[in-house]
């Protein structure tokens, strides 16, 4: 879940939670009724305002504090709802351009309130974080009243390279590699785990094109059902492509395990690959202390049929990842050419940091491509999925690269700065979000998500996996 998007291997395995009966689409259909129709994703203010709306109409049950600060000092609020002995973590907007978890974490917090009856079932106190990273939402913002339009997207987008990023700014540990390093908003959420040692911690993410997948901390063959029912159910389909990096094991159709990073690190060192790119391990590796289950819930702001075919494709797999590779270099080839345009005359901004930044990720991701090409394995059919897998991997990554070259080249314009070559620039930057977006289109299927579907998706899984743990009993 860096700005990057590719998909592993088969992994098994039991704990005493499969042990439990297993969790059924009918323990939670009629909840999913329960989700209203929304147009548009509520910025910042509006979605702290309902929560201390929701606190100040329940002030028996609930209470709302701040676990700390982010970059810019703004409180990062915490809505605590009393409701049993075990503990539940909901962490929304873990990545600023992921809005859906701040309206999937409103919604539940409501329904555990207003519900006594499914607060008494859930059996869980619940902590929920409707936006840990209010500064880089802020700056997705432009986009939030648009959500269906994939132009509006781009042109508004956000995204923090990987040293800024909250999930992914965890102390990390391993040999040679110490990294420690967090960031206050992630120092906010480490300060959350240690406090309440979790039963349950969820982080609530979406991604652009596709369909639902889902990761679990460790397997939980019980829940693999109702994760692969659950899209079909709202409307949504499932993800059955390309995992979001080649060693991510498979449990399930869709659902995948989050292994230790140090494993991760281990097989990227053995592969030859490149680990100085690494800021930090995940939200998931620093709750294992406490054995907790995590859940991270991907939901897709824009579906895509392709995504959920295991049938046969056209093309062979190792050449798709030949031809991907080609593609990556040939954006980072292009997106350098304008900053060179540009010269030093680009005013420091978010958005020239994380272009500058990410075009290293990308670079290493290409060279991953290539040589995943050459494996013996992958000479063979690609299936539909992954076909689209591959290149929406890059039609997706180009976008938000283009999407935030503009706004850095806007921001030095909107300075003062019109130097010809920043004009220059400007242009040919614009131009080439035009191009790749039509290009991008042109190759897909894709149909805007409704975005009651997507909190559907991800409430749904909350309560299943909320159930499994009660089932532990």
């Amino acid at each position: 879940m860096s700005i990057n998007s590719d998909r592993g291997s088969e992994s098994t395995g039991t704990t005493a939670a499969s042990a439990s009966r297993a969790v059924g689409l009918d323990d939670i259909r009629l909840e999913l009724d329960t989700v209203p129709s929304f147009d548009t994703f509520p910025h910042v203010d509006d979605l702290s305002s309902r929560l201390h709306e929701l606190a100040r109409r329940n002030p028996e049950r609930c209470r709302i504090d701040a676990i700390g600060r982010s970059a810019s000092g703004e409180r990062i609020e915490r809505l605590t709802i009393d409701g049993g002995p075990r503990s539940a973590i909901v962490v929304g907007f873990p990545h600023p351009n992921e809005p859906v978890g701040g309206l999937t974490a409103l919604h539940l917090a409501q329904r555990v309130l207003d519900d006594v009856e499914l607060r008494d079932r859930l059996g869980l106190t619940w902590h929920v974080v409707a936006c840990v990273d209010p500064d880089g939402a802020r700056l997705n913002e432009t986009w939030f009243s648009n959500p269906a339009s994939r132009d509006s997207y781009n042109a508004g987008f956000y995204r923090p390279p990987g040293r800024l990023q909250v999930e992914w700014t965890f102390p990390f540990h391993h040999g040679d590699i110490q990294i420690d390093a967090p960031i206050p908003e992630t120092q906010a959420l480490m300060g959350l785990i240690d406090e309440v040692e979790p039963d349950l911690l969820v982080s609530l993410h979406n991604s652009e094109c596709g369909g639902v997948y889902f990761y679990l901390s460790r397997p939980e063959p019980n829940l693999y059902d109702v994760f692969a029912e659950i899209p079909e159910a709202v409307g949504l389909v499932l993800d059955v492509g390309e995992p979001e990096a080649p060693w991510i094991p498979l449990l399930a159709p869709g659902v995948f395990e989050s292994r230790p990073m140090e494993e991760i690190v281990d097989g990227i060192i053995a592969s030859g690959g490149r680990t100085d790119l690494l800021a930090g391990t995940s939200s998931t590796d620093y709750a294992r202390r406490f054995d907790t289950l995590t859940l991270v819930c991907e939901v897709p702001q824009w579906i895509d049929d392709q995504a959920c075919s295991e049938e046969p494709g056209t093309e062979r797999y190792d050449e798709l990842l030949t031809t991907q590779a080609t593609r990556y270099g040939q954006a980072v080839t292009e997106l350098r050419a304008i900053l060179d345009a540009a010269g030093g005359d680009i005013v420091d901004s978010p958005f020239l940091v994380a272009v500058v930044e990410f075009l290293d990720d990308m670079e290493s991701v290409a060279e991953g491509s290539a040589g995943r090409s050459e494996e013996p394995e992958n000479a063979r059919t690609a299936s539909v999925a992954e076909e689209f897998s591959v290149r929406e991997a890059v039609d997706a990554y180009r976008g938000r690269l283009i999407g935030m070259l503009v706004r850095a080249l806007s921001t030095t314009i909107e300075s003062g700065i019109m130097t010809a070559g920043v004009t220059e620039a400007h242009e040919r930057a614009e131009t080439l979000r035009t191009t790749w977006l039509a290009e991008s289109t042109a190759r897909s299927h894709e149909r805007a998500a409704p975005i009651e579907a997507l909190v559907a998706a991800q409430y749904g899984a909350i309560l299943s996996s909320a159930l499994l743990l009660r089932g532990e009993n």
